[in-house]
């Protein structure tokens, strides 16, 4: 249920939480356990993607009174931190072209 949305950051500056600071997102529906995204109109260069499942549609991630995400998230390169926040620089990718494919695994803390 829900929906998939991914913001697409340039910089270290906010990944992977401050949404404001990514320079797109995009969002789609979930089907069959999966969300196929496509983003539009980027120059080649350094990326890093954050993933959350919106699942109750608000257009947000929900964290509860401590900010641990009650909601599953992931970023590219699937990373897994135990000590917070995946960073910008184990996260990133190199975007070169067209019909590039990261796959990012959501997880449920």
């Amino acid at each position: 249920k829900g929906k998939c949305i991914i913001y697409l950051f340039k910089n270290k500056k906010g990944f992977p939480t401050e949404i404001d600071k990514a320079v797109k997102s995009i969002s789609g529906k979930i089907s069959g356990g999966k969300c196929i995204l496509i983003i539009k109109d980027i120059v080649m260069g350094e990326y890093a993607i954050s993933a959350i499942h919106d699942e109750n549609d608000n257009g947000k991630m929900d964290a509860d009174f401590f900010g641990i995400p009650k909601e599953g998230l992931g970023t590219s390169n699937n990373i897994e931190s135990s000590d917070g926040p995946t960073s910008f620089n184990d996260s990133k990718f190199e975007f070169i072209g067209n019909n590039q494919v990261n796959n990012i695994n959501i997880k449920y803390l």
